[in-house]
């Protein structure tokens, strides 16, 4: 009896009975076992492809989505047994509408970054329409700040946090205390996420992390993902694409609109790593918390924390 009782034990560590699935932490390791996985196929495919090792960025981000796409619908419909809307995606109409609304709010923060770096004379613009090659340039920017929009938001947000708050969520941490508890864990891991970045520093690593909070507030207060990939894409867009300053480190966008350059302090134009780095996207981070919640409160008449699916009682684990 001793054994069976041991053996038990030892399984329920790994296995839920209640919602016939892996406990938390497997079904997290799983996804980026998966992913991983996906993305050595992909990539491989990519190399044999020819045109997509050409275009070294936009191959590897859509290697990068493809494989987090893929790795999180398999992972929600057969591991968690959950489904899209469970991760923050229902196709409806207020996801759409929050979308649209993260896509203004997330030009507003760049906007308002980069004007304050005007004023001060710490930005100056240098070329126009730099690299423009026609129409395909201009696609090939929208798609690569998309990718890059979606697949962070659903791996971090999407994913990983819905997750975490449910392994978190225990008889002695509540539903609520876990969800602040994900937000912040998968925040910080956000921002260590970018911390290998071409130019990064400590300092530029807790300014991720401090976007990481914002993007996360939008799914905490919503319950879905649209304001956060809304943010994520425009505020990437306008930085990479329309200012042509680096993007987290990286300068990848085929054509700038306007070729900005930073010759005022690194403290606060973040240097070759981008206003992210830097006190100039404090500015436009204080700019888009202070837009979120209005919005939000506009939308909804309050501000609290998320409805189901994160807070789902029936779906925590035990």
């Amino acid at each position: 009896m001793n054994a069976r009782c041991a053996l038990a034990t030892a399984a329920s560590l790994f296995w839920d009975r209640r919602l016939c699935r892996p406990r938390a932490l497997w079904r997290i390791v799983m996804f980026v076992l998966l992913r991983a996985l996906l993305m050595l196929g992909l990539s491989a495919a990519a190399t044999v492809a020819g045109p997509w090792a050409s275009a070294t960025a936009m191959g590897n981000v859509a290697t990068m989505a493809g494989a987090t796409l893929l790795a999180a619908y398999v992972c929600a419909r057969w591991v968690d047994r959950r489904s899209h809307s469970g991760m923050g995606l229902p196709p409806s109409r207020a996801n759409w509408h929050e979308l649209g609304l993260g896509l203004a709010l997330g030009a507003a923060m760049m906007m308002a970054t980069v004007g304050v770096g005007l004023v001060s004379g710490w930005l100056k613009v240098g070329a126009i329409w730099a690299g423009y090659a026609g129409p395909g340039s201009l696609a090939l920017s929208l798609s690569l700040w998309l990718l890059v929009g979606l697949h962070e938001e659903v791996w971090a947000r999407g994913y990983l946090l819905t997750s975490l708050t449910e392994g978190l969520c225990t008889r002695w941490l509540s539903p609520r205390w876990a969800l602040l508890l994900a937000w912040a864990g998968t925040s910080v891991y956000f921002g260590l996420l970018h911390a290998d970045n071409p130019s990064a520093t400590p300092a530029s690593t807790v300014a991720v992390m401090a976007a990481g909070l914002l993007l996360g507030l939008g799914v905490l207060l919503t319950g879905r993902l649209g304001l956060s990939i809304g943010i994520h894409i425009t505020w990437n867009l306008f930085q990479g694409t329309v200012f042509g300053l680096p993007v987290s480190g990286h300068r990848v966008s085929p054509f700038n609109l306007f070729a900005l350059q930073a010759v005022g302090p690194p403290r606060w134009t973040g240097g070759e790593f981008g206003p992210e780095g830097g006190l100039l996207g404090l500015i436009g981070l204080a700019t888009g918390l202070v837009g979120l919640l209005l919005l939000i409160k506009w939308r909804t008449g309050r501000l609290a924390l998320a409805a189901p699916p994160l807070l789902d009682e029936a779906a925590i684990e035990h």
